[in-house]
């Protein structure tokens, strides 16, 4: 797995797929655990692995969970507020390695769809000379792109192209949304694992869920043993996950 200085912290949609309907929960909080791989600077993970695999996959019914809560719709000075916040935290993470560095000038110019941020990215990390890291997801696509850093300059020069070259910042998810996204995992989701004979840790409450995310420790999954095979695509199917 090639890393990079940033693991890219957003949830753009957190998806709920019905049998008969689809759910929306949209968020801006974390990119979920479930389903990423190779993602640039990814260190670590709070899912929980699963135990066994099933050998044939059944279904399980879906609760009625109720509507989504809607996500809240971001103002102009709230999307701001959001920008200047993940770039602060961007240069906490130079500062951190080199307390002299001196902060360069806002080069943001507005926000970019996926393909021309990515490309923005690509271009001005190999225009600068450094390291490219490419980050893909299970399927292999191109996610990311971030830079290895091995000096003051080129940590400057990395946090320079990441602030520049930016997607719009979603609603992080509101305490409705997480706790929707809780009864869909430990009403469903689980549930519908361990009738195909995958185990995982138990939740923490409710509450606590809410509280401590995107640190709650805590994420199902189906493991990694079926990845790629028939009978994971099945098992998605009759478990959709939360992505």
């Amino acid at each position: 797995m090639k890393t990079a200085p940033k693991l890219k912290a957003t949830l753009r949609g957190i998806r709920i797929v019905k049998k008969r309907s689809a759910v929306a929960l949209l968020s801006a909080a974390v990119l979920i655990l479930t389903g990423c791989a190779n993602q640039p600077g990814a260190s670590g993970s709070s899912e929980t692995a699963a135990t066994a695999s099933p050998t044939a996959v059944v279904s399980f019914p879906m609760p009625d969970l109720g509507p989504s809560p809607a996500p809240q719709v971001l103002d102009a000075a709230q999307t701001e507020a959001l920008r200047l916040a993940e770039q602060d935290r961007l240069w906490a993470g130079v500062t951190g390695q080199y307390t002299d560095a001196t902060r360069p000038a806002d080069t943001f110019a507005g926000y970019l769809d996926d393909s021309q941020r990515l490309a923005s990215m690509k271009k001005c990390i190999t225009d600068a000379g450094l390291k490219l890291d490419t980050g893909t997801d299970a399927s292999g696509t191109v996610v990311d792109y971030g830079a290895s850093t091995t000096t003051r300059e080129e940590s400057i020069a990395s946090f320079s192209c990441q602030t520049a070259f930016r997607s719009a910042p979603s609603t992080p998810p509101s305490s409705d949304q997480l706790g929707y996204m809780y009864d869909y995992l430990t009403e469903f989701l689980v549930p519908c694992y361990a009738a195909n004979g995958i185990a995982n840790q138990p939740a923490p409450s409710r509450t606590q869920f809410v509280a401590l995310w995107p640190n709650q420790g805590w994420f199902p999954t189906s493991g990694s043993a079926l990845m790629g095979t028939e009978l994971d695509t099945q098992l998605n199917a009759a478990c959709p996950p939360a992505r």
